[in-house]
């Protein structure tokens, strides 16, 4: 549901949807989009309640540097060219209503 709802967040805010779910030997990209020239790698994390944290706080260092090697090795296949960007969306859900906030350009420094 999470990553339905952050797909037409995306096309609503002027972004084109690439790819989703795609993956390699170094784990599952979940959307792949494209806004002013930017390719934008985004990883969703959904919460439906604070219970394990906030959405905004499951990202990890390891998951960023998977997401960083599988655009690697997906690159050429995907016509992957110009900048790239990592992104966060954190999905809250709260019975039929999801709340989005996306994180734009996250680094490694940021975890």
């Amino acid at each position: 549901m999470g990553e339905r709802a952050t797909a037409m967040y995306l096309q609503k805010s002027g972004y084109t949807i690439l790819n989703t779910n795609l993956y390699s030997r170094f784990g599952e990209i979940d959307i792949i989009a494209s806004k002013d020239g930017i390719t934008h790698i985004i990883e969703v994390k959904t919460r439906t309640s604070a219970r394990y944290g906030m959405a905004s706080q499951a990202l990890s260092r390891k998951k960023v540097i998977n997401m960083m090697r599988t655009v690697a090795a997906l690159r050429e296949g995907l016509h992957i060219c110009g900048r790239v960007q990592f992104d966060l969306a954190a999905v809250q859900i709260d019975g039929n209503t999801a709340t989005i906030q996306l994180f734009q350009n996250i680094g490694l420094g940021d975890l």
